[in-house]
């Protein structure tokens, strides 16, 4: 089966075999910068949910976010578990040598990752049900700093969760762009043994905490089966700071500081899947945006 999106993304979907009775939707998705991501989207099954996107290790993919999965959707949110570029299935198109640049482990592919986000928010947009005043990401090792970078160039990315967080993976520096984040709750995570970059990034963001596991040894979403109570500590905490559904959102266009009334008259002129939304005017202020007109 396929479809055009109304944002101009071109996505093709299929159904995928079972998780765990849910059937995913695998989509692919194109970046401003044109890479061709692929990932596995869960469509809520509730009305108004909340949305999760997930991002994987060095060398990973998205399938090995198959443990926290099935819980996220029984939560009630979207889950969007993509291929990072140059990882899996997103290795398109063969001119920018994708996977050549993952294994020589190029920084600036890592540090262009952010745009896999920004691609994965947009998708969101288009989907029905999908509350936009209300998306987080969960990420592991690299992708712990691929999110808390796009949480600092997206001020609507509403939560983010790091499972074994770094200072500088791959040539991110997270150090500096977790000082970026503004007023987005960041729940860090990791065993006693992989602490330090979890200690320090927790002390340079007040609205960070940190969790961390004490006994055995296991690196991103190796804690899955390994460190009791992961999965329900990041639903939990998602949750909480994901809220509910808002009754006065706001939005801006990507890259602008300045928000007005969703629904507005600016709002209609904008392209749908180039807004950020927030759930509130004070929401959008409290991230460093201004009032607009309507």
């Amino acid at each position: 089966m396929k479809r055009l999106m109304v944002s101009g993304l071109l996505v093709l979907m299929a159904l995928a075999g079972p998780v765990w009775g849910q059937k995913s939707i695998i989509v692919s998705i194109k970046t401003t910068d044109g890479v061709q991501l692929v990932a596995d989207f869960y469509p809520a099954v509730v009305e108004k949910a909340p949305a999760v996107i997930l991002l994987h290790m060095y060398r990973s993919r998205r399938s090995a976010w198959d443990p926290l999965v099935p819980k996220l959707h029984e939560a009630g949110f979207a889950v969007l578990a993509i291929d990072m570029r140059g990882h899996g299935e997103s290795v398109e198109p063969s001119s920018m040598e994708l996977v050549k640049r993952v294994a020589e482990r190029d920084a600036s592919l890592f540090n262009s990752m952010y745009w896999d986000v920004e691609a994965s928010y947009s998708f969101l947009s288009g989907e029905k049900g999908v509350d936009m005043t209300r998306v987080g990401i969960v990420g592991a090792s690299v992708g712990t700093s691929v999110a808390i970078k796009a949480a600092s160039k997206n001020p609507a990315i509403d939560a983010v969760v790091c499972m074994t967080a770094g200072e500088n993976y791959l040539g991110i520096n997270s150090v500096d762009h977790i000082q970026e984040c503004r007023e987005q709750p960041v729940l860090l995570m990791s065993t006693e043994q992989e602490r330090k970059a979890t200690d320090k990034l927790a002390t340079l963001n007040r609205w960070a905490t940190k969790k961390i596991y004490p006994g055995g040894q296991a690196h991103g979403t190796r804690m899955f089966g390994k460190m009791k109570g992961v999965e329900d500590e990041i639903i939990a905490f998602l949750k909480t700071h994901l809220g509910g559904p808002a009754t006065s959102p706001v939005v801006a266009r990507w890259g602008k500081d300045v928000y007005f009334p969703a629904g507005g008259e600016v709002h209609r002129a904008m392209r749908p899947d180039r807004a950020w939304w927030f759930s509130s005017a004070d929401e959008a202020t409290n991230r460093g945006l201004k009032a607009g007109g309507n």
